[in-house]
Formats: C-alpha cells, structure tokens, sequence
C-alpha cells in the first residue's frame, strides 16, 4: 500500500484555513502549526508579487493595493505544497 499523501490530500488540507476567499483587502491563512513555511503569492502571468517566510500559525497578507483579478497563492508546509486559487475582487 502506498503510504505517500495523494495530490489531492495535498491541496485539501483541513488544517489549513484561507479565508476570506474572494477578498478585498485582507487574506488570512491560519494553520495548525508553527512549522517554518514561505508564502508565495503569483498573478495571473506568474509574476511573484507577495513573499513571505514565516512559522506564525496566523499570518496576515494586506492585498489592498493588488489589482482585481485571480492569484495563485502556494504554501510551503512540513514538504507540502499547498496552492489556492485566490480572488481578489
């Protein structure tokens, strides 16, 4: 049996909250722990325009001054890849 973690078990981890999602200024991202994880968050065209390194269980991003659209937002995490659409409206 194998015991590695699917990719879907990867990208739906219940103790990882993002909230609120859409979002017009304030994103948080609340985990279980306080494992070291870096914070990436890329537009539409890849472009990186939020990076942060952290081991807070409670970080906050301030989005406010990113345009509207889609972002893709990756979490790195005890070797996981975490990646969440985000909107930002």
């Amino acid at each position: 049996e194998n015991s590695q973690p699917d990719a879907v078990s990867q990208l739906i981890n219940p103790d990882i909250k993002i909230y609120p999602n859409p979002t017009e200024d304030d994103l948080y991202i609340e985990t279980e722990n306080t494992d070291y994880k870096n914070i990436k968050l890329f537009d539409i065209q890849s472009n990186c325009v939020f990076s942060q390194e952290t081991d807070r269980s409670l970080i906050h991003l301030d989005l406010r001054n990113l345009p509207t659209g889609v972002y893709v937002l990756q979490l790195f995490n005890r070797g996981q890849i975490i990646v969440k659409q985000i909107i930002v409206k």
